[in-house]
């Protein structure tokens, strides 16, 4: 079970009308207690946050709808004082306010300003584009089998490189101790991709809290992949358009607001992007070829 956003160092857990203070002074032994009180099957395991990077709740059971149900019987109490809380208007706010700023270049051709100023017609446009979560078909899940040598997974695998070497660290093994099975994904689009190796990382730091005893499948239910995974950063566009008295194009301007996708993810909300994004700029800065004042620029 994870926060919905933000860090916690304590997470106050009730089950079974028993309450518990996980991650500084709660005895992981007392909440599985409680857990097998619901279920004798079931059992719960406090992970601190010294271990991953967030403190999370897990609940094992034989099959996925006991386990559901018994993640349903906890009611959590998550620290988010430290939590971003700002809305979507908010943040669009912001992005517009940018989008009036000067940006990092990405095409710059003749003198843009000018061009517009003298130009017989023009059109202006502003786009906004919410988070977009990727939603693939089959929700995140996989199966970690753990080893005094070694640690052996089964996913739909889009990202080997950075999966194995994070599985790796958090076992304390080397990475060639890590195996992947990569199997065929219900649709991804990314999403399995992404550096923070999330439901894989999760999967295997429970193995290892149960010592490795049994295998451990991990089921990210559609709600936790759309509460807790990772969207395609919101955007805002403003275009800029001027024709000349025979009605030709002659000055084209864009400004893309928003974070940057592949480069530097970790970055400040609001801190001017290093250099441009072509994942966030798509092919504007090279689909234009006979308008001879051209700027386009991200904030």
């Amino acid at each position: 079970m994870q926060p919905g956003s933000g860090e916690t160092k304590t997470v106050r857990v009730t089950i079974c009308n028993q309450t518990f203070t996980l991650g500084t002074t709660g005895d992981p032994a007392d909440l599985e207690a409680a857990a097998n009180a619901v279920d004798e099957r079931m059992r719960a395991i406090a992970s601190r946050a010294g271990n991953i990077d967030t403190s999370r709740v897990a609940v094992l059971a034989g099959d996925f709808w006991s386990a559901k149900k018994g993640r349903d019987a906890l009611s959590v109490d998550w620290d988010e004082s430290a939590a971003f809380k700002l809305g979507t208007g908010e943040i669009m706010a912001e992005y517009r306010r940018l989008a009036a700023t000067p940006g990092q270049p990405a095409r710059k051709e003749g003198d843009a300003a000018a061009a517009l100023a003298s130009a017989a017609k023009t059109f202006e446009a502003a786009y906004e584009f919410p988070y977009l979560a990727h939603a693939a078909m089959e929700p995140m899940n996989c199966v970690v089998k753990l080893s005094a040598d070694g640690c052996e997974i089964w996913n739909g695998e889009q990202f080997q490189s950075i999966d194995q070497p994070a599985v790796a660290a958090a076992l304390g093994m080397k990475p060639e101790q890590v195996k992947l099975n990569m199997l065929y994904a219900g649709g991804s689009f990314g999403r399995r991709a992404n550096p923070h190796a999330d439901y894989v990382l999760e999967a295997a730091q429970i193995a290892k809290a149960i010592g490795g005893r049994v295998p451990v499948k991990l089921v990210w239910t559609r709600e936790d992949d759309m509460r807790a995974g990772y969207y395609r950063p919101m955007y805002f566009h403003a275009l800029k358009a001027g024709l000349d008295a025979q009605g030709t194009y002659v000055v084209f301007g864009h400004v893309a607001s928003g974070l940057p996708i592949l480069q530097n993810i970790e970055q400040n909300l609001y801190a001017p992007c290093p250099s441009t994004d072509q994942s966030c700029l798509g092919g504007a800065p090279s689909k234009l070829v006979l308008i001879k004042s051209i700027t386009i620029t991200q904030s």
